[in-house]
């Protein structure tokens, strides 16, 4: 049995319709339907990979591994992200105060909080 049905709208086999959203503030953005459904959850997603995806959550499969730990994740993005954590590779840095972090997210978080923290300049300038 398939976990997964697709939605036609458009007639088309495998196509979704687009249709252009616009905004109060004058912007526009391409918008297509979402014609994959989890049959699970009723989830809706744009193509048969975000779904095939999606489903991973309901069986609970993780198909990457991480050679170091053995932590398994459903993505191999989230594996890649996760070795980080292994090689203390720290890539995405604050302007404002030079703190580094290895994950977007938790730059961003730390950037909300330090709205108000005073920039550190890097040592080598503080030798004028």
């Amino acid at each position: 049995p398939r976990r997964g049905s697709r939605r036609k709208t458009d007639g088309r086999r495998g196509q979704s319709e687009a249709m252009v959203v616009i905004k109060q503030n004058g912007s526009f953005q391409l918008s297509s339907t979402k014609n994959f459904i989890c049959e699970l959850c009723y989830g809706a997603f744009r193509s048969s990979y975000h779904l095939k995806r999606h489903i991973l959550i309901h069986t609970g499969e993780k198909p990457f591994e991480c050679d170091v730990c053995d932590m398994r994740f459903i993505q191999k993005y989230h594996l890649e992200r996760h070795k980080r954590v292994h090689s203390g590779e720290k890539p995405y840095q604050c302007e404002r105060c030079m703190q580094s972090f290895s994950r977007t997210d938790r730059l961003l978080r730390h950037k909300r909080m330090c709205q108000g923290c005073q920039t550190k300049a890097p040592e080598a300038q503080l030798l004028l």
